[in-house]
C-alpha cells in the first residue's frame, strides 16, 4: 500500500512537470553534448543538496538511510553516460493511466488526450526506484534538482542516467526548456547490458554514450 502512495504521488508530480512542446526543426535541436554539459551542472547541485545536512533538515529530514547511500558518493565524473528514450509510448499508458480500465473508457476523446500529454518518461523514475530500491528510495526520488532553461530544444524528451565508480547513479530528464536531475537506486550498473535490463520492461531505447 505504501509503494502505491508513493506511485500515485510520483505520477501526480511528472504530470504537473512532463509536458513536452511541439517538434523543432532538426537542426535547432540541442544536441547530446550540450544535454551532457547542463545535465552535468545539476549534478553539481543534487550532489551538493544530499550533502547538505541543513538543506535535508529544512526538506522535512527522514529517509536518512537512502539519503546517506546517495551522500556517500563521489559525482565529479561519471564511469558511463546512457541515453534513453522511449520506442512504444503506449507502454506508459498502459502502465500508468490503465487505459484497459472502464474510466478510461468511458472518459472523452479530450479528456484522454489530457491525460496522454502529461504522461512522461520521466514517469519510470519512481517506478523504477520502487522495483530496485523500495518505496523510501521512490519517495527520495522525489527530491530532485530541476531548472528551466530556453537552451533546450527536443523533438522527443528524454532521459541521461549518469554512472559513477562510486556514487549513486543519477537519471537527469531532459524536455523542451527544462531538465531535472534525480537519484536512481540500482542495484547493478556495471555494463551497458545491465541499464538495458532495467529499462527493457518498458519498451525503451538505451544508448551508451561516447561523451566527456
Amino acid at each position: 500500500m505504501k509503494a502505491i502512495k508513493v506511485l500515485a504521488t510520483a505520477l501526480a508530480v511528472w504530470m504537473l512537470i512532463g509536458l513536452v512542446g511541439c517538434a523543432a526543426p532538426a537542426e535547432n535541436l540541442t544536441s547530446d553534448k550540450e544535454l551532457f554539459d547542463i545535465g552535468k551542472e545539476l549534478i553539481k547541485i543534487q550532489a551538493e543538496m544530499v550533502e547538505s545536512e541543513e538543506y535535508h533538515s529544512l526538506m522535512g529530514g527522514g529517509i536518512n538511510a537512502i539519503r546517506e547511500t546517495a551522500a556517500a558518493g563521489s559525482y565529479d565524473s561519471p564511469s558511463a553516460v546512457y541515453s534513453i528514450t522511449l520506442s512504444d509510448y503506449d507502454v506508459l499508458m498502459r502502465l500508468f493511466l490503465n487505459t484497459e480500465s472502464k474510466a478510461w473508457k468511458e472518459l472523452s476523446e479530450s479528456l484522454k488526450e489530457q491525460m496522454r500529454y502529461r504522461v512522461s518518461i520521466a514517469s519510470l523514475i519512481s517506478q523504477i526506484n520502487v522495483k530496485y530500491g523500495g518505496p523510501e528510495a521512490a519517495a527520495y526520488s522525489m527530491a530532485f534538482f530541476s531548472t528551466g532553461t530556453d537552451d533546450i530544444v527536443l523533438d522527443q524528451e528524454k532521459i541521461f542516467l549518469y554512472v559513477f565508480e562510486n556514487g549513486t547513479p543519477i537519471a537527469v530528464y531532459y524536455r523542451n526548456s527544462g531538465a531535472t536531475a534525480h537519484f536512481l537506486f540500482l542495484d547493478k550498473t556495471d555494463s551497458a547490458e545491465d541499464i538495458q535490463a532495467v529499462f527493457a520492461p518498458y519498451k525503451c531505447n538505451v544508448e551508451k554514450l561516447n561523451i566527456k
